[in-house]
């Protein structure tokens, strides 16, 4: 019985392993596919703040300065911003693009990659947008405003606090008397 299971268990752990090499080995070909082995190209847009987003497709970028690294085994890559060719080069390009951009293509020899769907912000915009959530006119205290409602909350506080800690204590108290201390009734 227990040589049966284990052939069983064998037999299992190798048909997962034949699965597993063969979905890796079909993904490793498919990347390699589209870029050369050892290629390695990746774009981002900065605003000039140490603030850097990555292009991907469908995503909202701050800021409007592309650049796109890539490595020496790469060759030549053209940068193709809504469909007009903007720039070639090799390991490091560098420019501005416009705020209307929503599609960026990277050509190189014999891939291309295109991200669509982009929405860019400037840089001055997205600080803007984060600022005009302040409350227009906030609440102030001055400071024996402060110091007074600090009195009376520690007043009050410690009014609640002797009161629950006396009926716990009062609920325990009779708890252990009625349970503990018993009478004897004499007739």
């Amino acid at each position: 019985m227990e040589f049966k299971q284990r052939k069983q268990i064998t037999v299992l752990a190798l048909v997962v392993l034949a699965l597993s090499a063969i979905t890796t080995l079909s993904g490793a070909s498919a990347a390699s596919a589209s870029t050369p082995d050892d290629c390695l190209v990746y774009a981002y847009v900065e605003d000039g703040y140490a603030h850097y987003s990555l292009v991907m497709h469908n995503s909202t970028l701050v800021g409007t300065d592309l650049v796109v690294r890539a490595t020496p085994s790469c060759g030549v890559i053209e940068v193709v911003v809504n469909n007009r060719p903007r720039i070639g080069g090799e390991v490091w390009i560098e420019l501005s693009i416009p705020l209307e951009t929503n599609t960026i293509e990277l050509n190189g020899e014999g891939w291309n990659q295109t991200f669509s769907n982009l929405t860019i912000y400037p840089a001055g915009d997205f600080t803007a947008g984060v600022e005009q959530y302040r409350i227009p006119d906030p609440i102030t205290l001055s400071l024996s405003d402060l110091e007074e409602s600090n009195f009376w909350l520690v007043i009050r506080s410690s009014i609640l606090l002797w009161f629950i800690t006396t009926v716990l204590f009062w609920k325990v108290l009779n708890f252990i008397a009625d349970r503990f201390h018993c009478e004897e009734v004499v007739a």
